[in-house]
Formats: C-alpha cells, structure tokens, sequence
C-alpha cells in the first residue's frame, strides 16, 4: 500500500493538475507503475487471484480499486490514456471484475457526477498554477 501512496497516487495526481511536457512524464510514470501491479498479477505473489485478496475483494482492492474511479475521470478531464488493456491486460480484468461488484456500486459515486465535479475543479487547479507561475 506505500507503493500506492508515494509513487501511483502521485503521478495520477500530476495528470491532473498539470499539462504539456509534465503531464505527459507523469503519464508515463503512471503506465511504469501500472505495469508493476500488472506484473504482480501476471507472474507474481498474486498470480491466478481473481483479486489481490484472493477471490474475495481485500484491503488492497479497495485501497487500489476506490482510486480506480478517479483514474477513468482523470483520463477523460485530461484527454490522456492510463489504462491500456492491450498492455495492461490482467489489471484491466482486475479492475473490470472490481468495478462490477454490486456491494460496490451502491457505495462509489456515479462517475458521471465525479467526472462533473472534476472537470471544474481541474480548471481550478490549472488557473491557480498558472497564477502562481
């Protein structure tokens, strides 16, 4: 879970908040760090788990899978691609069989709402940095 706070939080953050040449980095560093979590779950200590903690959704899922709604938000606000599942096959499987859980989607907000709600708030944040360059 450190690993989602220092490095995956982050660089999905900057996509957000930033534009050009930074965001563009940041997109990258975001897909170098998706395709770690894709390697666990290919060939490492979570290899043939339907979710990280096993067949049953655990803490890392919801940690991980709670952040996912805001990536699908973040992609379409920023016009950039974060989850590719040609090259990230088995955390795009990973996050399908997250997303479709029915305890789920009675609690996670609509995205439609989130993807309002950052829309407005992004341009908040790009005006500020722009104020304060």
């Amino acid at each position: 879970m450190l690993y989602l706070l220092t490095q995956l939080g982050p660089s999905t953050g900057l996509v957000f908040y930033s534009t050009g040449e930074v965001e563009k980095a940041a997109a990258k560093q975001v897909h170098a760090n998706l395709k770690l979590l894709e390697n666990e779950l290919q060939t490492g200590f979570f290899k043939g788990r339907k979710f990280f903690g096993g067949e049953n959704i655990g803490l890392l899922d919801i940690v991980l899978g709670c952040g996912s709604y805001w990536i699908w938000v973040f992609e379409k606000v920023a016009e950039v691609k974060l989850i590719d599942p040609e090259t990230l096959p088995r955390f795009s499987s990973w996050l399908r069989d997250f997303e479709e859980c029915k305890e789920l989607k009675e609690i996670v907000p609509n995205t439609n709402k989130l993807l309002e709600y950052a829309k407005d708030l992004r341009q908040k944040m790009l005006s500020q940095n722009k104020a304060q360059v």
